[in-house]
């Protein structure tokens, strides 16, 4: 197995996942885990001629190479037995997910046991919960989209808070935080009563479905990186034309959209934190505090926050996110 950007947590005892269809669970049941560095992708595997500049690039990504080496004992004989950078977290998964907080948080419970979940709108004990469909994906897996308030009369006014999460289908640990959100927005906890009665939250739990479905890394059915296609989408990226498309009517609708918090994993880096936009917002008076000001109060109120990792500015590979 090839890698690049993920030693530092197989330095310190990350081990591939294996699933065997007899057991019927995962585990990392691999021995003799091994790191060796190797030659440069391009010049190993493609045999590209690459100009100087080129070169000199590759080169000094040469020593961050590596190849993950490990031995499996199979336990059965007939048995089809799968191998997992990490745990995936798929589509399923989160049908799954969406039923029980539903029936626990609403008292819900859906006769429908299809692979697509039917549209809701549910007002139960000071919550408003609306699930639907957006859009569907170029596979034809549904855009799911949540709403959810203190009641469905929200004042055309109402600020906006929009979560969205699995734009990159293998950053599996955003779609534990969306999880963990949802909880917490659907709990009878004191602060989250205060927080739908002062906001709207619009949440999409799985905005590359895709990609998620055919194991992908960062991109869609149609090859594209989903993140890198916010300023102009086409119909060839149907989840976040939708999404935009929602976005842009519910500001025509004079709601504010205080934030938009899109949830990704790190291949590298330990703890949460956040890059946030910078350039976006300079001709904005208090811009330079404005972007700052979450980070700030999550490193203070969050032992697993660290604001030291947040970065504030733009470069050019992110322009179109």
């Amino acid at each position: 197995m090839c890698i690049r950007d993920s030693i530092d947590f197989y330095k310190k005892g990350m081990k591939p996942l294996v699933f065997s269809t007899k057991n019927g669970y995962w585990n990392t049941n691999v021995i003799d885990l091994t790191l060796s560095k190797r030659e440069t992708f391009a010049q190993s595997c493609y045999n590209i001629s690459l100009n100087e500049s080129e070169n000199a690039e590759e080169l000094a990504l040469q020593n961050k190479r590596f190849t993950v080496s490990f031995t499996y004992i199979f336990e059965h004989s007939d048995d089809k037995v799968y191998f997992a950078y990490r745990k995936p977290y798929s589509f399923s998964d989160l049908n799954k997910f969406l039923r029980e907080v539903e029936r626990e948080a609403l008292d819900y419970t859906s006769s429908d046991e299809s692979w697509i979940l039917p549209e809701i709108a549910i007002e139960h004990k000071n919550i408003y919960y609306k699930r639907e469909i957006l859009s569907y994906s170029l596979g034809g897996i549904p855009l799911y989209s949540i709403t959810i308030a203190s009641n469905a009369q929200s004042k055309p006014s109402s600020s906006y808070i929009v979560i969205t999460a699995r734009v990159h289908p293998s950053e599996i640990p955003s779609s534990y935080k969306l999880q963990g959100i949802l909880q917490f927005l659907l709990s009878r906890k004191a602060s989250a009563e205060k927080l739908r009665g002062e906001f709207t939250f619009l949440v999409v739990p799985m905005l590359n479905p895709d990609g998620v479905v055919l194991g992908n890394t960062r991109s869609s059915l149609a090859g594209y990186d989903l993140n890198r296609c916010w300023t102009s989408p086409s119909s060839s990226q149907p989840t976040i034309l939708s999404l935009k498309q929602r976005l842009r009517s519910v500001s025509a609708k004079g709601s504010r959209i205080l934030l938009y918090c899109d949830l990704h994993g790190h291949s590298r880096q330990l703890n949460s934190f956040i890059y946030a936009c910078h350039s976006v917002l300079a001709k904005v008076k208090g811009s330079w505090s404005r972007v700052r000001e979450i980070p700030r109060l999550l490193g203070r109120r969050c032992e697993f926050f660290d604001y030291r990792q947040c970065s504030f500015r733009a470069v050019s590979y992110t322009h179109l996110t």
